[in-house]
């Protein structure tokens, strides 16, 4: 399985042009950090974007900011056991 983490920029756009289908077309799950719910649902963040994160997709998964690729209970939870 390939691990896919996205940062605010990729997400906040899409969402804008109307193409945020775009990443489970092409990745089955993404894992976001929470800084990036945050980020996304700034007062500053278009409304759109406020929106669609309030209620993210089943393939967004949000991970505390603190969890790093070396922590076992992370690589655990990613790899389904």
């Amino acid at each position: 399985m390939r691990l896919v983490v996205a940062d605010t920029g990729p997400l906040h756009y899409l969402v804008l042009i109307g193409q945020i289908d775009l990443i489970p077309a092409l990745f089955k799950s993404v894992y976001a950090p929470s800084d990036v719910q945050i980020e996304l649902s700034r007062i500053e963040a278009p409304p759109e974007v406020r929106s669609w994160i309030a209620v993210p997709p089943a393939w967004l998964t949000i991970v505390p900011a603190l969890a790093t690729p070396e922590d076992p209970a992370l690589l655990d939870s990613i790899a389904g056991k």
